[in-house]
């Protein structure tokens, strides 16, 4: 197969995928190792880059807001309900903001069905539904901060 900027990559036959009447589109891929897993991704497509001067670092604090709270799940409900099937925040729960992409992640140990129903009703208060209480705005926009002072401060190391 000869490469062009022209030509697409072959799209895998394995892959289920289509688009829902509200635009959402799906892609569903049978894994068979581990056994029992699931991995839900929700891709929303806009990140660093979509962001004007005056708005940086709002994609990533939009990320944040969406753990503490929606119109269903107030305050840190949404995390609760998950640990309470099991879930781990950080290990099965969470997301993350790139450049192009802002990305939630929820794996599942087990194709249960209570967990699956969860997991897309989370899926669906962060698509539709995520609260943006001041005190919580205030309050993530310092832990925001200081995660891109982190990324971005000097590997320097000091020799005393």
């Amino acid at each position: 197969m000869e490469l062009s900027p022209n030509n697409n990559l072959p799209f895998d036959p394995n892959i289920q995928h289509g688009k829902l009447s509200n635009g959402l589109q799906y892609f569903v891929l049978k894994n068979t190792e581990p056994k029992e897993r699931i991995y839900i991704r929700l891709v929303i497509n806009a990140g660093s880059m979509h962001e004007d001067d005056d708005q940086k670092g709002i994609a990533h604090l939009v990320e944040h807001m969406a753990f503490n709270g929606s119109k269903k799940y107030p305050e840190n409900q949404i995390i609760n309900a998950l640990e309470k099937l099991g879930m781990k925040f950080a290990r099965d729960i969470n997301a993350f903001t790139d450049f192009e992409n802002t990305v939630y992640t929820l794996n599942l140990d087990s194709n249960n069905q209570q967990k699956l129903e969860l997991a897309f009703d989370v899926i669906n208060e962060w698509m539709n539904n995520i609260t943006f209480l001041p005190k919580d705005v205030d309050g993530e926009r310092g832990v925001v901060q200081e995660e891109w002072r982190e990324t971005f401060k000097p590997n320097v190391t000091y020799w005393q």
